[in-house]
């Protein structure tokens, strides 16, 4: 069986959590479904950078694709449509990801694998879900992403960041209520997280996976 997972980041090396995670996932699930990645290089790794990471996913993957997004990030072109952010009603997180470039590109791919299970491992990449009409499909969640951005947005001292954050945990509260129930599955790290976005949309099926430790690569020393 296949899946097509979609990522907004290269999940290679499997430093930091959101890496961690998406890393283990693909890893553990390759053993199960021939697995075809489509990465965003969200953070510009170099060239060589992104070869080598394609090479350590490609031991799990029998498919990796690693796509520049539609601007660099935190280049100019990205600051000034974060600038332009409060004017849109979608997310900043979804529109710095999405582009008819790229959307047409991704129908492609959907083309190429009919049947396939289809991971959005994020929710920022909601705006490339409307071409999988037909395919099942899964919505991983690192976060509860409204939730996360209401926490911001009440510990953020500066007032200006402040109504940015509050608008973008509204834009985001609007879009997992609009769209999470359209997932087969939505996958949360934490009881919480599922609770918290049952509260946001409860038409939604969730399912917790938790975050793990890899055992085998870290384990006791003989060395104090």
């Amino acid at each position: 069986m296949k899946l097509l997972w979609l990522s907004h980041f290269i999940p290679y090396p499997p430093r930091g959590g959101s890496r961690q995670r998406s890393f283990n996932l693909i890893r553990h699930i390759s053993a199960k479904y021939e697995t075809h990645l489509i990465a965003l290089n969200m953070q510009n790794e170099t060239p060589e950078r992104a070869a080598e990471s394609s090479a350590e996913l490609g031991k799990y993957c029998a498919e990796v694709q690693i796509w520049e997004p539609p601007y660099p990030w935190r280049g100019p072109r990205w600051w000034a449509q974060l600038a332009l952010s409060p004017f849109y009603a979608q997310p900043y997180g979804c529109r710095a990801l999405w582009s008819p470039q790229l959307d047409c590109r991704w129908r492609a791919a959907l083309g190429q694998h009919p049947g396939a299970l289809v991971h959005f491992d994020s929710i920022d990449l909601a705006l490339y879900a409307p071409a999988t009409r037909g395919f099942r499909k899964v919505l991983n969640h690192h976060n509860c992403e409204s939730a996360m951005a209401e926490r911001r947005a009440q510990k953020e001292p500066n007032p200006l960041k402040k109504a940015y954050l509050w608008q973008q945990a509204r834009k985001l509260r609007r879009l997992e209520e609009a769209v999470c129930h359209e997932f087969d599955v939505n996958l949360t790290v934490s009881e919480l997280d599922k609770q918290t976005l049952l509260a946001r949309n409860p038409r939604a099926h969730c399912h917790v996976v938790e975050n793990g430790t890899d055992t085998d690569y870290f384990h006791p020393s003989d060395t104090p």
